[in-house]
């Protein structure tokens, strides 16, 4: 079995060309969306993956942010392109923790 970390959190960065009219989302949005995500990946990895998701809370950016880990026999390369369109559809970032 893998264990892949990673930390999830909304950035504000403007407007995108996928998305020109894009706003900034309110704390409780944010809070709304890190809720979603843990039955989003539960759902996408189903029974392929134990996945466990933390408390959110503001990380050292400012960012409110909620860590999870996916333990899993994927690859590291495999699970992140599981995960990363579930960010997407959340208007989340992710960035991969070390153990």
């Amino acid at each position: 079995m893998n264990r892949h970390i990673y930390r999830a959190y909304y950035a504000y960065d403007g407007p995108t060309a996928a998305a020109p009219q894009r706003e900034e989302k309110s704390a409780e949005e944010v809070s709304r969306m890190l809720q979603l995500l843990a039955d989003q990946l539960s759902h996408v990895f189903g029974e392929t993956a134990i996945v466990d998701v933390g408390l959110i809370v503001r990380d050292e950016r400012g960012f409110l942010s909620r860590r999870f880990t996916i333990d899993t026999s994927m690859p590291a390369s495999t699970c992140h392109d599981v995960v990363a369109p579930c960010l997407d559809a959340l208007d989340l970032y992710g960035d991969r923790l070390s153990q």
